[in-house]
C-alpha cells in the first residue's frame, strides 16, 4: 500500500475567482507575502485551504474584496469596524483542475474578524 505524502503550499491572494495558480505556489511561507495555504495528499487533487492570521491581516481587512470574499466566508462582516484581526475557524475545500487550486463554493474557509 503506496502512503499519501501531505504536502503543503502556500498563496498570496486568490484571484477573483477564489483560484490559486500552481505556477505562484511557494514551497515555504513568508509573513508579508503569503495570506494562504493548501494541504493535500500528493495522489489527491482535493485540499483543505487555511487562511494564516498574521502581521497582514490589516490589508486583508482593508481589501476584503480582494483578499477574502473570494474563498471566505466571514461570520461576523458586520463588526468590521476598528478590527485588526482575522481569526481561522475552519479550513475550506479547494480542488485541482488543470494548473488551478478552485475554491469549492459549498465550503468557504470560515473566518472572523477579531
Amino acid at each position: 500500500m503506496i502512503e499519501d505524502k501531505l504536502s503543503t503550499v502556500y498563496f498570496s491572494i486568490p484571484d477573483s475567482e477564489g483560484c490559486f495558480s500552481v505556477e505562484e505556489q511557494k514551497e515555504s511561507y513568508d509573513e508579508y507575502e503569503n495570506w494562504y495555504k493548501i494541504e493535500h495528499n500528493q495522489n489527491d487533487n482535493i485540499g483543505k485551504l487555511f487562511y494564516i492570521p498574521g502581521i497582514m491581516d490589516l490589508r486583508a481587512i482593508e481589501n476584503i474584496d480582494f483578499y477574502l470574499n473570494p474563498v471566505c466566508e466571514i461570520q461576523n462582516i458586520m463588526n468590521r469596524k476598528n478590527v485588526t484581526k482575522i481569526e481561522m475557524l475552519e479550513p475550506g475545500e479547494v480542488y485541482l483542475s488543470g494548473n488551478t487550486w478552485k475554491i469549492n463554493k459549498t465550503k468557504p474557509v470560515k473566518i472572523k474578524f477579531a
